[in-house]
């Protein structure tokens, strides 16, 4: 799979999602359902065209990698509400707080991808070691939780270190992510009561954020976090740099299309806890198969083929889950 055919898809996932949300469109429902439909559909043709015109491995490993990241990043929306609910963003600010925070985290992804590929390139062995152990780990994290963690830890973290080396206005200035020194000296004459709080090791000529800066930087750190637990998973299913990478950028650009409704990706949310648990196993059992396999040339390993059709059957348990208890839910009101 190439670099052009890898960025193809998620050009276009970009295209939809500036087009669907263009001049400040409020998130609507309706329109969100068009665009997740279209992003379900490209996808799949993306994968079908793989599959006939470069190889059957490439086609395969990327939907199965797809499918995955959509319902892993499903709990990045309900993060997303209530990081601008906390920090009191009104929604035309708490929309480019997103906006800001999946550009970080996109632009993080393929150096993210690339580290992988080179890892895997020169220490495959420890590399597979270290992704079934993590994926393993982030597995029986998520089983202990009865609900998905909100992540409020991975939030103070980023905020810990954007405050050790930058200082922060502690209020909102329009849609500035910091303020130049002219700036900050008129804030200061029209805030007198209001002082910006100090960097511990600050920076030489480090800017001053505004909270917005700080709400994005820690949505961002909290997105990161989420794409790194999912990247055991994603490289077992596909393996190379190409599909790995354009399958989780169009799966990352594809979370705003859920924010209509981030109540109800919540509530429903916790019925892809076990779908999660059991994938994230399973891709643990394929990489450490296929390394002892590499290793000892036993003859056992699952092929990518198997592995999409093993995140199809337990997705669709997951669906069914989802769908049962959207029916139980009235009956019990």
């Amino acid at each position: 799979m190439s670099a052009v055919a890898a960025l193809l898809l998620p050009a276009l996932a970009l295209a939809l999602e500036l087009y669907l949300h263009r001049n400040g469109l409020p998130v609507i429902w309706r329109r969100n359902t068009l665009a997740w439909s279209l992003l379900w559909l490209l996808p799949a043709a993306f994968a079908g065209g793989l599959w006939l015109l470069h190889d059957v491995e490439s086609g395969t490993g990327f939907f199965a990698t797809y499918v995955f990241a959509k319902i892993w990043l499903c709990a990045y929306v309900p993060y997303l509400h209530r990081a601008a609910a906390r920090f009191k963003l009104p929604d035309t600010l708490g929309r480019h707080m997103r906006c800001c925070a999946l550009a970080a985290v996109a632009g993080l992804l393929p150096l993210l991808c690339a580290l992988t590929a080179l890892a895997d390139t020169f220490a495959a062995p420890v590399l597979h070691l270290l992704l079934a152990a993590f994926g393993g780990y982030t597995a029986w994290r998520l089983l202990e939780h009865a609900e998905r963690p909100d992540h409020a830890r991975t939030e103070r973290q980023a905020r810990t270190l954007l405050h050790r080396w930058f200082p922060v206005w502690p209020q909102l200035h329009g849609r500035k992510l910091w303020l130049a020194p002219a700036a900050l000296r008129q804030a200061r004459r029209d805030f007198p009561d209001v002082c910006p709080t100090r960097a511990r090791h600050p920076l030489p000529n480090a800017p001053t954020l505004t909270i917005l800066a700080s709400c994005s930087a820690a949505a961002a750190w909290t997105g990161a976090w989420l794409l790194l637990q999912a990247l055991p998973a994603a490289w077992a299913f596909s393996g190379q740099f190409a599909p790995v990478c354009s399958a989780l950028l169009c799966a990352l650009l594809g979370t705003h299309t859920l924010y209509a409704r981030p109540e109800a990706v919540q509530q429903y949310g916790t019925a892809w806890e076990k779908p999660l648990v059991v994938l994230l196993f399973f891709a643990c059992f394929k990489l450490l198969l296929n390394l002892s396999d590499r290793l000892f040339e036993h003859g056992s390993a699952i092929d990518r083929r198997a592995a999409l059709a093993v995140v199809l059957l337990v997705s669709a348990a997951g669906i069914g889950n989802v769908l049962y208890r959207a029916r139980r839910a009235p009956a019990q009101d």
